[in-house]
């Protein structure tokens, strides 16, 4: 049994999302996103900023559709990608 990686859940996601945004606009999507690596113990700090901060800002632009944050344990600290 093989497991999904992040990169694999990033592609199916931007399929999903590119065909959420035809129906709904008729049209091309711009897809955004950030990469960030932070120190294991500063991580819920930068998820608890981007799901205060950053989303409620993002879903104040037209058009936006959706965040989301993939978090992972990675040798030099915590990755996301958001």
């Amino acid at each position: 049994m093989s497991s999904i990686t992040l990169r694999d859940w990033y592609l199916v996601k931007r399929q999903l999302l590119a065909v959420l945004c035809h129906e709904k606009y008729g049209g091309n999507m711009i897809s955004r996103h950030w990469r960030g690596l932070a120190k294991p113990l500063h991580a819920d700090d930068y998820v608890q900023h981007l799901r205060s901060e950053t989303f409620p800002a993002l879903s104040k632009i037209p058009g936006f559709i959706s965040a989301s944050i993939l978090r992972r344990n990675v040798q030099r600290g915590v990755e996301f990608l958001s």
